[in-house]
């Protein structure tokens, strides 16, 4: 088996030496290891407990971390196969997965999973596994638009802050998006 070490320029540091943000394997396979919120530039092993923001915040500077990662690799949400989401409440999820939505183009096999994060603060942690474009090619997914729409953005009130990836989906917005249970 031929495996690869991805690591984005574009996001934050992984925690530790011995981890990649992904790993290419024999080609057609990429494991991206599981995603907070960190902003680009950041250094996780420098800073106890950064400020992560809300959990909307959270949401969308996660699924951008992961965009950063796939692309990177050569892939894309369009080609995700696999995703585990780990929150610290169980109330989250339809907040989650409503943001979610607005990256991925067609339904994945999900796993949603109550948990303790690192750091403290993180709310959300997403892992996903994806093939590679050229595996990809012939796959014929759902061709329905919602991973090419650009979310939507939200007036900010004094203090408030939107990740530097972009921009948090508005409620009402978030509730037209396709509803998935867990």
């Amino acid at each position: 088996m031929n495996k690869r070490i991805v690591n984005s320029s574009q996001i934050a540091r992984t925690y530790r030496a011995t981890s990649s943000h992904a790993t290419r394997a024999s080609g057609d396979l990429v494991f991206v290891t599981g995603q907070i919120a960190n902003p680009p530039g950041s250094d996780p092993r420098t800073t106890s407990e950064p400020d992560l923001g809300t959990l909307e915040e959270q949401t969308v500077q996660v699924l951008e971390n992961i965009r950063a990662i796939l692309e990177e690799a050569g892939t894309s949400f369009d080609h995700v196969v696999k995703r585990n989401v780990y929150l610290t409440h169980a109330g989250d999820f339809d907040t989650v997965y409503a943001i979610m939505g607005w990256y991925f183009s067609s339904p994945v096999a999900s796993t949603g999973i109550v948990a303790g994060l690192v750091p403290v603060g993180a709310r959300v942690e997403i892992d996903v596994i994806a093939v590679s474009q050229s595996e990809a090619r012939g796959w014929s997914g759902d061709t329905s638009d919602r991973g090419k729409r650009t979310p939507p953005t939200q007036e900010l009130g004094e203090g408030e802050r939107v990740p530097s990836g972009g921009a948090v989906p508005r409620s009402e917005e978030m509730d037209a998006a396709t509803s998935v249970s867990v």
